[in-house]
């Protein structure tokens, strides 16, 4: 996944539903996300699932993908 690519948030929660579609099939499965603040201020997120993903979302990016309260699903 590359540093700085943009629309990266788009690209992570696409891949993110192909995968859990994927493992849900499967049957058996582990995955665990780890993020944290990179250089410049951008998001790397780190997706362990059988062998390791990383994705850097710019700052910008970040915010624009945060959804208003009214577009949160309830649980």
């Amino acid at each position: 996944m590359e540093n700085g690519k943009p629309d990266q948030f788009r690209e992570m929660m696409d891949w993110l539903e192909a995968k859990m579609a994927d493992v849900v099939r499967h049957g058996y499965f582990e995955i665990t996300i780890r993020g944290d603040i990179g250089t410049r201020g951008s998001r790397r997120i780190m997706v362990f699932a059988g062998r390791s993903y990383k994705f850097y979302v710019q700052e910008n990016e970040a915010a624009r993908a945060t959804p208003s309260a009214s577009e949160r699903r309830s649980p």
